[in-house]
């Protein structure tokens, strides 16, 4: 940027200021006494464009405001690579409140940003370079010439340094974050492992429990679908044998008959065969005598032989029903042989068995009874041998045990629920605690990555930083081996900077580079001027676009007549982007070619310059 107006009201000594029509190139020339306001200028110039200056803290900006005044304003006119005239006004009361704002030249009502803030933010965008960036480059403060601090941000962002340095800054506050999110995660990990070795889950233990409790429930089914199957027995049987008795008396009924039947075939017989062969006997003559067909007993054998022959057929009929009822009784009492009761005590139907121990399975019931003497219980059910009222009692002796033998087993059911469902809460506890654990070693492992990721990045960091180190100090070395000779009068021209910004000097008539405390005074000012001066150049090839402005309060203090005289022909020539150079001296050599001067007056308040000269 190129200055083209400087005012101000009631700022420092002035209570007006106003600079106007400012020549774009060459050295604009700021003499006067000490005290009569020539850095005051500068300091203007810092305010208007950053709302702060060197000399003062920003909590004392205060004393900028003119003795007795209540609030101070400057307004900086300024062209950009753009040839656009920019127009920025800063105000500051008393009570250290700022207000700002930025315009183009004419286009006051329309700004481009208002308040400090916006304005700041605004100008660094628009000029290329901020506060601290300008204090190490365009700006020297009165008597303050040393060699640049290799920490500053100017010089971090002039050599690239400043964003990987941030980077660089960001990740190790990361690093640190993520190594408490670590400690944090693997803390939280601990106690979740020990509360799971807490639990002690025994493996297969809740598998063993529901088989046992699956068997204990399929044992207690069976119980029930033997007393079930008892029940059945008794209650057919109470059915069938009234049938199968009513059968058998009929059965026994038709066996008589069908004896007698064949008595009287025989009786028959036999007389018809007396009177057919013996007619001379008694019987045949007793027979003729009472005048009785003869024919009559072959009649009766006849009958008897029909007689016979039905009660045969229904003899076989009843058998057959018979033989269906034993069919049908055996087909039930099945069960009683397969659930160990083919024989049972029929005169003992009080077996001990103890409460709640039950038959465990089908085969036991046999067993348990192999001590005792047993009955055909399953034949006599088969020839219903048995009263109903007997297999009755028996069955219902054996239904009340099966049915103890049922609560046992119900008891022992509830029992393992309650330890499943115990079980299977610890289970699902460890395993959300597993989950969980494994959640947060992933979670640790990512941190670990993530800190790993940043710790690699520092490294390319450094490396980088390095490298822009290197590049800086060698532009840094040429940049001032151009400029040293020419403020030098050719004596030095080869400068070492190490990557500290440490500065050694290559003396002709040493042969060997030195330390600056070697040298004097103004010949130690001569080289900081030249690097002060190479970094502005450093700046401008980075940051800054088209023609540059440079403010020096003060460059010549300790130098004698000719080296001001050298330095003052050689500034305009330094740099063809540094073309506004402002020199501020207490008096210049009578000869000495500027393109502006400003005179100021220790005892005037007032300062109005215009193009090619001055009126104090």
């Amino acid at each position: 940027m190129i200055i083209i107006g400087l005012s101000a009201k009631n700022v420092l000594k002035y209570a007006h200021l106003e600079l106007d029509n400012l020549p774009e190139n060459g050295l604009i020339a700021v003499e006067g006494a000490n005290e009569s306001g020539k850095s005051s200028i500068g300091e203007m110039i810092c305010f208007v464009l950053y709302g702060r200056t060197y000399s003062l803290a920003e909590d004392e900006l205060g004393r900028l405001i003119k003795w007795g005044e209540l609030s101070c304003s400057v307004t900086l006119r300024f062209r950009t690579g753009d040839r656009v005239i920019h127009e920025v006004t800063r105000f500051l009361d008393h009570e250290g409140n700022q207000s700002a704002r930025l315009n183009r030249q004419g286009a006051e009502h329309d700004p481009i940003a208002r308040g400090a803030q916006q304005v700041q933010s605004a100008l660094d965008t628009l000029i290329g370079y901020n506060y601290e960036e300008y204090i190490e480059s365009f700006y020297l403060a009165q008597r303050e010439i040393t060699t640049p601090h290799p920490h500053s941000h100017a010089v971090k962002a002039m050599a690239g340094l400043g964003i990987l340095e941030k980077l660089s800054k960001r990740y190790g506050d990361e690093i640190v974050v993520e190594n408490q999110l670590a400690d944090e995660v693997g803390q939280q990990a601990e106690v979740l492992a020990e509360e799971l070795s807490t639990l002690a889950i025994e493996p297969g233990r809740l598998d063993s429990l529901l088989a046992e409790q699956h068997k204990t429930l399929a044992n207690r089914i069976a119980l029930q679908q033997q007393a079930q199957q008892l029940e059945e027995i008794d209650e057919n049987y109470q059915g069938l044998l009234p049938k199968f008795r009513e059968a058998s008396a009929r059965c026994r009924k038709t066996g008589v008959l069908r004896l007698l039947a064949l008595l009287l075939l025989i009786v028959c017989s036999a007389t018809w065969g007396v009177l057919t062969a013996y007619p001379e006997h008694a019987l045949s003559q007793m027979m003729v005598q009472l005048k009785i067909d003869p024919s009559w007993p072959l009649v009766g054998a006849a009958v008897c032989m029909g007689l016979f022959l039905f009660l045969w057929w229904r003899r076989v009929t009843v058998n057959a029903v018979t033989n269906t009822l034993l069919a049908q009784v055996k087909e039930i009492a099945e069960p009683l042989r397969v659930l160990g009761l083919a024989s049972v005590p029929v005169s003992d139907t009080e077996v001990q068995i103890a409460p709640g121990e039950g038959i465990r399975d089908p085969g036991q019931a046999e067993d348990s009874l192999a001590t005792v003497d047993r009955s055909p219980l399953y034949e006599r059910v088969c020839e219903f041998k048995i009263e109903a009222d007997e297999l009755t009692e028996i069955l219902n002796t054996r239904i009340s045990r099966l049915k103890v033998d049922q609560e046992g087993y119900q008891q022992q059911i509830d029992q393992l629920e309650k330890e499943i469902r115990h079980e299977r809460q610890r289970v699902d506890r460890a395993n959300g605690l597993t989950q969980a654990g494994e959640d947060l070693d992933r979670r640790v492992a990512d941190h670990q990555r993530r800190i790993a990721m940043r710790l690699l990045a520092q490294e390319l960091l450094e490396g980088a930083a390095r490298h822009f180190s290197q590049v800086f100090n060698r532009n840094l070395r040429e940049l001032v081996g151009r400029t040293l000779p020419l403020l030098t009068q050719q004596r030095y021209e080869y400068l070492h900077i190490d990557n500290s910004l440490a500065v050694t000097v290559f003396s002709k008539e040493k042969r060997d580079f030195v330390k600056l405390e070697e040298l004097s005074s103004g010949t130690q000012r001569q080289i900081m001027l030249a690097l002060r001066l190479a970094l502005s150049q450093e700046l401008v090839n980075k940051a800054v676009k088209g023609k540059q402005f440079l403010f020096l309060d003060e460059p010549f203090a300790f130098f004698d007549q000719e080296r001001t005289n050298n330095a003052i022909s050689v500034l305009p020539k330094l740099s063809d982007e540094i073309t506004q150079i402002w020199v501020v001296a207490q008096e210049f050599p009578s000869d000495f070619h500027s393109a502006c001067v400003i005179h100021c007056d220790r005892d005037r308040a007032t300062l109005n310059v215009s193009e090619q000269g001055f009126v104090a």
